[in-house]
């Protein structure tokens, strides 16, 4: 598993971003790894993941790609998605884990966008 840091990969900008990001706290699921969410976009999210907890994600990893379970407020089920980590950085106590999607299961992507839309109306964009 080859996860590299931010310097040794690329990975759009916040100046690039075509798609707003917003804070939310979602709870998401690695193979049985917890994780939560820093923020949010339609095409991806930062993901933070206590240090004790990061090996395994690791693990969890095939080719830089990871299967996640977004625990969305008010759905019976995790939206599925597989995402491509596009760095991982130390922070205190946890790891920041940016991930882009790649590929959503069934009609989660469906799911994903109307809950994106929703808190568009309600959130303020994250800078």
């Amino acid at each position: 598993m080859g996860l590299t840091s931010s310097a040794e990969k690329s990975y759009v900008g916040q100046d690039n971003r075509s798609e707003s990001r917003f804070g939310y706290c979602l709870n998401v699921v690695s193979d049985g790894i917890e994780l939560t969410t820093a923020n949010i976009s339609m095409r991806g999210a930062q993901l933070c993941c206590p240090l004790m907890r990061y090996k395994g994600f690791q693990s969890n990893c095939r080719a830089d790609h990871v299967r996640l379970g977004l625990k969305v407020p008010q759905t019976n089920k995790p939206v599925m998605v597989v995402a491509a980590v596009r760095y991982a950085n130390g922070c205190d106590d946890e790891m920041l884990i940016g991930v882009e999607f790649l590929e959503f299961e069934h009609k989660d992507r469906e799911t994903w966008e109307q809950f994106i839309r929703s808190i568009g109306l309600e959130r303020r964009q994250v800078n």
